[in-house]
């Protein structure tokens, strides 16, 4: 399955959504919305970002480095437990993830 990138109009609408969800001013908003180059989850990400953050500056350039960041932020024992999933593949019982995790 192809998805189109977003409109312009339409991105802004999803962005002014997401700020408005999590309580940030829509002032700057266009540069961030830009940036994410009409990518519904990099704008959904970038708005987050930018809403801790609160500088558009230092957003991620790319949709890896915003989910790279997020897994930064996590635990370290979560993050052990995404990266054993994550060599195990995309469907898997859990139980062999408790295997794997117990060794």
């Amino acid at each position: 399955m192809l998805l189109e990138r977003l409109g312009a109009d339409d991105a802004r609408a999803l962005g002014n959504i997401v700020a408005d969800s999590l309580g940030r001013s829509r002032l700057g908003l266009d540069k961030t919305i830009d940036r994410a180059d009409g990518n519904p989850l990099f704008i959904i990400e970038l708005v987050s970002v930018a809403s801790r953050a609160g500088i558009e500056a230092d957003l991620p350039s790319t949709l890896e480095a915003v989910v790279t960041a997020r897994i930064d932020d996590l635990p370290p024992a979560t993050r052990k437990v995404l990266r054993e999933a994550a060599v195990i593949g995309a469907v898997f019982d859990s139980t062999l993830l408790g295997d794997s995790l117990s060794e």
